[in-house]
């Protein structure tokens, strides 16, 4: 009787642990949500009016689209307003030096529901094929063109081109001058390749990533400012790689994530620990939070 009475009392109590880790969880990924709306809807607050621009413009109508939160009628259609009459003034043109322009325009057009290869006839994403405005840019325009490319569904001709680019460079390792920007390039490089994850040139590049990347992590489990380690966490989410389960420093308790949110200042984040916020680390941060809750949770 007594054996059968510990057997019943082991049984709830093992059932009991199991319901509060997952309540555990769930409180936490729901922390999490909350913390992204409010930085969501703070960014959504002060910018009215986005147009083209890599800050306050484009990335930040990508990431509030794809955070969810709601917005006034005609939010996203007075952008996709403020494109068109871009390309109607330069007559087809964004910028003719930085093509990268195209590769982050061309991903917001995209988010909001709307056709960047065909803006008034205009085809965004085609120009990410001039290989040598793109590779004249230096080895983070061949990324962007991959990433808006698989993002946005259209098959490059220099897709393989860019994409060997990538690889080489990352097994490589080229010197890009200093840890945050080295783990800024590396986490983006993974974003590149992640829609070839698969392929086994790349899987022998994301190893080698991923080991170098676990050398350079910090103990509070980021990589020295707020947008390297954003781009880390996108790029490990672009492999399926779980930033709050894979540790890359085997030294650290910390994950990825939650040296993200070291950064975390109010309903923003700052570039370096201290500072006030900074609208290119809250765009980067808040991007990343958006790929990991709406992939992993």
């Amino acid at each position: 009787m007594k054996k059968n009475n510990s057997a019943n009392l082991l049984k709830r109590l093992t059932a009991f642990m199991l319901i509060m880790a997952v309540v555990f969880t769930l409180t936490g990924c729901g922390d999490l949500k909350s913390k992204r709306d409010a930085v969501a809807k703070n960014m959504y607050e002060k910018i009215e009016n986005p147009g083209i621009g890599a800050i306050g413009g484009d990335w930040a109508v990508f990431d509030i689209k794809h955070s969810g939160i709601e917005v006034d009628d005609g939010y996203f259609d007075a952008y996709y307003d403020s494109v068109r009459a871009a390309l109607k003034v330069g007559e087809g043109v964004l910028d003719a030096k930085n093509y990268t322009t195209y590769a982050r325009v061309g991903r917001a057009v995209r988010a909001i529901g709307k056709d960047p290869t065909n803006i008034d006839g205009h085809n965004l994403i085609e120009k990410l094929d001039n290989y040598e405005k793109i590779v004249s840019q230096g080895i983070h325009a061949p990324m962007h063109a991959l990433i808006t490319a698989n993002y946005c569904g259209y098959k490059l001709e220099n897709e393989e081109k860019y994409k060997a680019m990538v690889i080489e460079e990352l097994i490589n390792e080229g010197d890009i001058g200093g840890d945050p920007a080295e783990a800024d390039y590396l986490g983006m490089g993974l974003s590149a390749l992640g829609a070839y994850k698969d392929e086994p040139e790349v899987r022998k590049a994301v190893e080698k990533v991923l080991e170098r990347l676990g050398e350079m992590q910090k103990e509070d489990g980021g990589f020295g400012n707020c947008e390297a380690t954003a781009q880390v966490i996108l790029g490990l989410c672009s492999q399926n790689i779980d930033p709050t389960k894979n540790m890359l420093h085997k030294k650290s308790k910390k994950s990825c994530l939650d040296g993200l949110m070291e950064y975390e200042v109010g309903s923003a984040f700052c570039h370096d620990l201290g500072q006030g916020e900074n609208e290119m680390a809250t765009e980067q941060a808040l991007m990343a939070l958006n790929l990991y809750l709406s992939t992993f949770v």
